[in-house]
């Protein structure tokens, strides 16, 4: 047991990882999780844990470098719940990552590089306790949104995505009765949003893109909608006037944003709980002029 402590604690100061207390409780049956983790963090990657019960697990795993080594310790690590997968190179082995589906407890998921494509998600699909799914910077088309739709307990998608969204990846979308959050960065058509009114608990959505108003119109259609986020788009007079008809929408976040006069005068009359300019350009300083009268709870201003 002592051996156990002096081998974790050397681990828990190395590594960059979130600890939860329980330390000096029973470490028995994590022996072999405290063995797995330390071959994870030799080869750099970031690790966080937890102490069900008293008993050692580790709960998230961020992969900077991928090989075919870590992925075989990985399998280890049956309690993991999360894991990210930081800039997969092209070479990799399919076969590696698709033994992934062992990982039967994941909750969240992040992948990231070109080499998740529409043939990748073949072994994602098959992790059907996943609650949060990001892919980033990838290649995947409409066809990999329909694979992927089969997992019912997504509750959080997030796609930054070289391939354009069309109405047949929305429709896709569409098919995730469980999700409440929907983000998305690229490239997309005009009715790709249209069949996300048919998500009964989405409440919160992000769209980037230089132009973004025939977006906000589709969203006006979404009941359930109560927060928003603009990044990296031209705000006009149009844009405030698609936001100012969502009656339900209670936060409104702009980040990055070109913001017209025009559109600063109309941001005065939006029923807010919260509105927050994240390195947004524009006459920002008038917004806290004593003459400036909003009808919001919470004022944010952050460069």
């Amino acid at each position: 047991m002592v051996t156990q402590i002096k081998r974790l604690t050397k681990l828990l100061l190395t590594c960059s990882a979130v600890v939860a207390l329980g330390l000096c409780k029973s470490l028995s049956s994590g022996t072999t999780e405290v063995e797995v983790a330390e071959a994870l963090h030799r080869m750099g990657c970031e690790l966080e844990f937890s102490f069900p019960s008293g008993v050692l697990c580790v709960s998230r795993v961020k992969v900077l470098t991928p090989t075919k080594e870590c992925f075989e310790r990985l399998l280890h690590l049956s309690r993991l719940e999360c894991l990210e997968i930081k800039y997969m190179p092209s070479t990799m082995d399919q076969t590696n990552a698709q033994a992934l589906v062992a990982l039967s407890n994941l909750r969240e998921l992040e992948l990231n590089g070109e080499f998740f494509d529409d043939a990748a998600t073949s072994w994602v699909r098959s992790l059907t306790n996943l609650t949060s799914l990001k892919l980033l910077y990838t290649k995947l088309g409409d066809e990999s949104l329909e694979r992927l739709s089969t997992l019912a307990k997504l509750e959080h998608l997030e796609l930054i995505n070289y391939e354009p969204l069309t109405r047949r990846g929305g429709e896709a979308i569409a098919r995730f009765k469980s999700l409440r959050s929907f983000r998305f960065y690229g490239r997309w058509d005009r009715t790709a949003l249209m069949a996300l009114k048919e998500l009964p608990k989405l409440t919160s959505v992000t769209i980037g893109g230089e132009s973004v108003n025939d977006e906000l119109a589709e969203l006006r259609n979404i009941a359930s909608l109560e927060e928003v986020t603009i990044a990296d788009a031209t705000i006009t007079d149009v844009t405030v006037a698609h936001l100012l008809e969502m009656k339900k929408i209670r936060s409104l976040s702009l980040q990055s944003c070109a913001i017209h006069d025009d559109a600063l005068v109309k941001v005065k009359h939006l029923r807010l709980r919260a509105l927050h300019f994240v390195r947004c350009s524009g006459r920002l300083g008038e917004l806290t002029n004593a003459g400036s009268v909003y009808r919001v709870s919470e004022l944010h201003l952050r460069h």
